[in-house]
């Protein structure tokens, strides 16, 4: 089944990288340094680490947002994924943290497919589906990352 919800998204290069290093970082990591990690990678979109306002205010936010995931189990039935990222995208501007506009893009399109499984169906677990292949992906791009890196330094 293909579901063209009309968005375009870029993630080549350096946003593919960093979009498997934050899939990885939330189903391996602790909370908080998702969130500490967020707040790092704001550096790419323009944004500054020392600009952030209440510092651990955004990271306890984004930590309950995690783990709301987490205890949903990802399940489209038990999850508002619209809910959390309007939440995420609250957090990031009332902390003065800056997202990548594509990764927003992607979690648009992400609401806009839990919205048609809903209706397809409501007990359905997409996410929980297709974790294992985008961790997969995510793992395999790092490690194509650092096998390149390595074979660079031996020539």
């Amino acid at each position: 089944v293909l579901l063209d919800c009309d968005l375009v998204i870029d993630l080549g290069g350096q946003a593919g990288e960093d979009l498997s290093m934050m899939v990885k970082a939330f189903f391996t990591r602790e909370p908080e340094d998702v969130a500490l990690l967020l707040i790092e990678m704001s550096r790419r979109v323009g944004g500054s680490p020392e600009d952030v306002v209440d510092r651990q205010g955004f990271i306890d936010g984004i930590a309950d947002l995690i783990r709301q995931g987490h205890e949903a189990k990802f399940r489209l039935s038990k999850l508002n994924a619209g809910a959390l990222m309007g939440r995420s995208l609250l957090l990031g501007r009332r902390h003065r943290v800056r997202f990548d506009a594509r990764f927003v893009n992607l979690m648009v399109a992400m609401v806009v497919v839990q919205g048609v499984a809903m209706r397809l169906n409501g007990e359905g677990d997409i996410l929980g589906r297709m974790m294992p292949y985008v961790l997969g992906t995510a793992v395999s791009n790092l490690r194509g990352k650092k096998t390149a890196s390595g074979n660079n330094s031996a020539k």
